[in-house]
């Protein structure tokens, strides 16, 4: 007995003395071409060998390569497939036979793939993939083992995974595409099954088309079950700072953690305790991505909280312009519920709390299809819109002074005033050519939705039980409006857009019933000159895609009446008493009128041809006075050519009184020419005195009631334009 334990302890020692003396016995540089010939035997590639190769017997079973790399498929260039500059395997020989692996930490630096797919769609490692299925083809030849003859292992563990220093290259021609993966990185902490690992991980990614560069940071603890069904990262964190063209501020830096839960078996993906960070911006909630392998399905949870979404974007490089609320997008923070199928991408429980505002309501996605249905309880969109700037237009034009004519009146011709010059206009600023519809956007879409509104205000107007229909697709939008409460009254109206052909055309029809138009006038231009309740319609079209170019095609109808109301401002009937009594010699009567003249019925149609506004039937019927009007406004030039005739009629009612009864019958014409910054007013004295009061006015008196009325009249009429 003791012999044979003599013996077996010489054999170990003598397996042992061997194992150590092997790597300086065998040299495995010695075999270099014959590596780098079965290497080309099997994949058709050329392997160079520039490194040292090492081999370690006890008690590691290892090899240390040195710097090699392999040569790419043919037609890829001269770039190698694949580089290293070094790498290490051990492998500890003692536990082998007891099935066990245990290994040292595998290293891998300076690895380099170039990856690449040329134009006819064929990449520079289809050659090696062809390669590897002939040799699985021939193994699958060989008789199987008998069962109870096959090696296992009983264990595993490996000291960790190092790989430093790695660079993957990825060029599309197809695309012309381009990515490269820059300074990668992959270290673990020991390997056991069973037992969690930790893992950090990080590389730069570089792309030309998008340009973009980012730099992305992972870690977390890894967890494998047993039986390799289920894998975890408790938790996982991911970082990205990420600059490029694809950005709308051209960066975005964010930081995310979950508990990532992966079932291999049932390829399905678990988020729970999702967090995003992005400056003052988080996102929280839950995800789960299902039958990933055939019809994947995502269902989540989200919650924004809230923040300020003006300076986080602001924050991310995005500067909006400055709003005429300088609290607008101050607060802001939503909900919703996703869930997904294929193509089809539904969000629901919409919650959104903008500023004052909360938004309701659910949308779907199918393909390039976009369906929704939202609510919003009130919204001021004027307080989002860009500031208007100092000294605009819109104050210009209120500021500015008409011109009225000083001319003697005629006894046979109207004296009319010599149209004012663009310069004197004031209109100064140009013709907004600028594309007004973006066309190609326009093109694309495929939308179905609706969107209720208990209140809206937009450009100062509001509204009230709104609903709004859009449908869109083939460059065709329609939109169906309908309010509820529009300043006493109702509206119904439907535009369609069509993006098809040379220039887009755009329809729209409108219908106000029983609307206050004072209060319309006021907060729709600050015009609180005319009072009543009326109707309007109106049925327009025009083509192009400007301002400028739809003023120039504008085309249709519109037709209007008002009643009961009242144009503020000017009292004809008490102009024309006290101007009769001045006249006469007589003092003016102190009242305490109104400053306004009635009216029973205001009315009037138009037919709109190139932008030209052709009115010859506005009517206003007041005591004692009938108003008509007739003539063109023309939009593009901004020009007026109307005449306004006043005639004092009988009647026992109203403003007038007495006095005008004597000049019943008379007629005061008022022609309207200029522009609509400098309207100019001139009377045609032929006209009245051609009629009763030619029989009482003298001619010593004549000039003093033409500079009477000229004042008085004139001065009160410049306020309409």
């Amino acid at each position: 007995m003791g012999k044979l334990i003599k013996l077996l302890l010489s054999l170990i020692l003598l397996v042992v003395i061997i194992a150590i003396s092997l790597p300086f016995i065998i040299d495995p540089n010695d075999y270099r071409d014959e590596i780098v010939t079965a290497v080309e035997d099997a994949t058709g590639r050329k392997l160079n060998i520039e490194g040292d190769l090492k081999l370690s017997v006890f008690p590691w079973v290892g090899i240390e390569l040195g710097k090699m790399d392999l040569s790419n498929a043919a037609g890829f260039g001269d770039k190698p497939f694949a580089a290293i500059n070094s790498a290490a395997v051990r492998i500890k020989l003692v536990p082998l036979f007891s099935k066990e692996l245990v290994a040292d930490t595998i290293t891998l630096d300076g690895l380099q793939l170039n990856l690449a797919k040329n134009a006819q769609g064929v990449t520079n490692w289809d050659d090696l993939a062809k390669s590897a299925s002939k040799s699985a083809a021939k193994t699958e030849e060989k008789p199987k083992q008998e069962p109870g003859t096959d090696i296992g292992l009983m264990a595993l563990a490996i000291g960790g995974i190092s790989i430093e220093n790695a660079t993957i290259n990825w060029q599309d021609d197809a695309t012309g595409q381009s990515y490269q993966v820059n300074n990668f990185y992959l270290n673990s902490g020991a390997i056991f099954p069973g037992e969690p690992v930790d893992l950090d991980l990080g590389l730069d990614l570089k792309s030309a088309q998008p340009a973009m560069t980012a730099t992305l940071g992972l870690n977390g603890t890894l967890a494998v079950d047993s039986g390799m069904e289920k894998l975890t990262v408790l938790p996982l964190k991911v970082s990205v700072d990420a600059k490029g063209d694809m950005f709308t501020g051209g960066g975005l830096k964010a930081d995310l953690s979950t508990d990532l839960s992966v079932n291999l078996k049932e390829l399905a993906v678990s988020l729970q305790k999702l967090l995003v960070t992005s400056g003052d911006l988080k996102l929280s909630g839950a995800v789960e991505m299902t039958n990933l392998s055939a019809s994947p399905q995502v269902a989540g949870d989200l919650k924004l909280a809230k923040l300020n979404l003006k300076s986080w974007l602001q924050s991310q490089g995005i500067v909006l312009p400055e709003m005429s609320n300088p609290d607008a997008m101050s607060s802001f923070e939503a909900g919703l519920k996703l869930n997904t199928q294929g193509e089809t991408i539904a969000v629901n429980a919409i919650d959104i709390a903008l500023d004052q505002s909360k938004i309701t309501g659910d949308a779907k996605l199918v393909g390039p299809q976009v369906g929704f249905n939202l609510n919003v309880d009130q919204i001021n969109v004027d307080h989002y819109l860009p500031k208007s700037e100092s000294g605009s237009a819109k104050k210009a034009d209120s500021s500015s002074t008409p011109a009225t004519s000083s001319s003697a009146p005629a006894a046979t011709a109207a004296s009319e005033a010599k149209p004012a010059s663009a310069k004197a206009t004031g209109s100064t600023a140009k013709a907004d050519t600028a594309p007004l519809f973006p066309v190609d956007v326009i093109k694309g879409l495929d939308i179905d939705g609706k969107l209720a509104a208990g209140k809206l205000i937009v450009s100062n107007l509001t509204s009230e039980q709104i609903t709004l229909g859009i449908k869109a697709k083939n460059g065709v939008v329609n939109i169906d409006n309908k309010i509820g409460r529009f300043y006493q009254g109702s509206f119904n109206g439907k535009s369609s857009l069509n993006v098809n052909g040379k220039t887009p055309k755009l329809t729209v029809n409108a219908n106000l019933k029983d609307l206050q138009a004072e209060p319309l006038l006021k907060d729709l231009a600050d015009f609180e000159k005319l009072a009543g309740q009326g109707k309007f319609n109106m049925a327009i079209n025009a083509n192009g895609n400007s301002v400028d170019a739809l003023k120039k095609t504008l085309g249709g109808n519109l037709d209007f009446r008002f009643e009961n109301g009242a144009v503020k401002g000017v009292n004809l009937a008490k102009i024309i008493r006290d101007t009769k009594a001045k006249f006469e010699g007589k003092p003016v009567a102190a009242t305490n009128e109104p400053q306004q003249t009635d009216f029973s019925e205001l009315s009037g149609s138009a037919k709109i041809t190139n932008g030209v506004v052709n009115n010859q039937d506005l009517l206003a019927k007041s005591p004692y006075l009938r108003v008509k009007g007739a003539g063109t406004v023309d939009l593009p030039k901004e020009g007026l050519n109307y005449t306004i005739e006043t005639t004092i009629v009988g009647t026992d009612k109203g403003q007038g009184g007495e006095e005008l009864k004597e000049l019943e019958g008379l007629n005061i014409p008022v022609k309207v020419t200029g522009t609509f910054n400098q309207p100019r007013y001139t009377v045609d004295w032929g006209k009245v005195l051609q009629g009763k009061a030619k029989e009482n006015v003298k001619e010593k008196v004549e000039e003093k009631l033409n500079e009477k009325l000229k004042d008085s009249l004139g001065d009160k009429l410049k306020g309409f334009f």
